[in-house]
């Protein structure tokens, strides 16, 4: 394999990242003084996801991680980028980011699958490189609900447009001694047709290769779902994240051939991570 063909893979494969992620910010608020110096974030997990956005299969894998953030503005990981807050304690709070586009390969290896095929689906179609990504983030607080809007610029050879809206809900359960803590949401991801184009289109050129009729979505709904994550802290440094997410694919995607006869409609990711910090 090669050292292009692992980036991509690494890149693919970092959504574990994102729990890790709230793991480390759930830890970090239990801490009472916010330091400006430079804290790190390192863990692992098992994630049970899709091998492609619209497989019908899914796969295995442990992943590692490492975030970083200083103070309450900035924060480094795979998944964010480098991403700065610019007012992190009010009740509207805006960010910007510079953050990877995760890109797609085709050859159905992976190097952090531990159980699962190689998904032999995407044989034909085009590998898409990642790519650097420009966010605009906004999080607004309702009472204990959080309403949160993204708008993503990919800055490729063929640029690339997507939106998100979300809401979700946080609380606590004292029962079990540590504090359990709870959050669940919904979110609508919408992209311009390069967007779509890139998870379910197939050229003129991939059809034969691919085995798939040619096929041009239009810009649309990606995807409409629900999430929950469960935090258990084990100390002021070490926690348990356990998380579960399911999305119904919009009709762009599922009107195409790779998803309705190859794939399927509902995503369902899983993970549990345990996520250390050092201060």
């Amino acid at each position: 394999m090669t050292i292009k063909s692992l980036f991509r893979h690494a890149c693919l494969n970092t959504l574990a990242l994102i729990y890790l992620g709230i793991g480390s910010n759930a830890i970090a608020s239990e801490n009472s003084a916010v330091s400006e110096a430079w804290t790190f974030n390192i863990g692992a997990g098992f994630i049970i996801t899709p091998l492609y956005t619209g497989d019908d299969e899914q796969e295995i894998l442990l992943v590692p991680s490492v975030q970083a953030t200083k103070g309450e503005h900035w924060e480094l990981s795979v998944r964010k980028g480098v991403q700065y807050t610019i007012n992190p304690n009010a009740t509207r709070r805006w960010a910007v980011a510079l953050a990877p586009k995760f890109g797609r390969s085709t050859d159905g290896e992976n190097p952090f699958r531990i159980a699962g095929d190689a998904t032999k689906d995407l044989i034909g179609l085009a590998e898409i490189d990642a790519a650097p990504e420009i966010r605009l983030l906004l999080d607004a607080d309702f009472g204990r609900w959080t309403a949160s809007a993204t708008m993503n610029g990919t800055l490729a050879e063929e640029p690339q447009t997507s939106f998100s809206l979300g809401i979700s809900r946080g609380g606590r359960v004292m029962t079990f001694g540590p504090p359990l803590i709870l959050s669940a949401g919904a979110e609508l991801l919408l992209g311009d047709q390069q967007t779509l184009q890139n998870l379910v289109g197939v050229s003129i050129a991939e059809s034969a290769n691919a085995e798939l009729p040619v096929y041009r979505p239009g810009a649309g709904v990606v995807s409409v779902g629900v999430s929950g994550t469960g935090i258990l802290p084990l100390s002021r440094s070490l926690a348990v994240v356990g998380t579960l997410s399911i999305s119904t694919l919009g009709s762009e995607l599922t009107d195409s051939d790779l998803v309705r006869n190859r794939g399927a409609e509902t995503q369902i990711t899983t993970g549990l991570f345990i996520d250390y910090k050092i201060k």
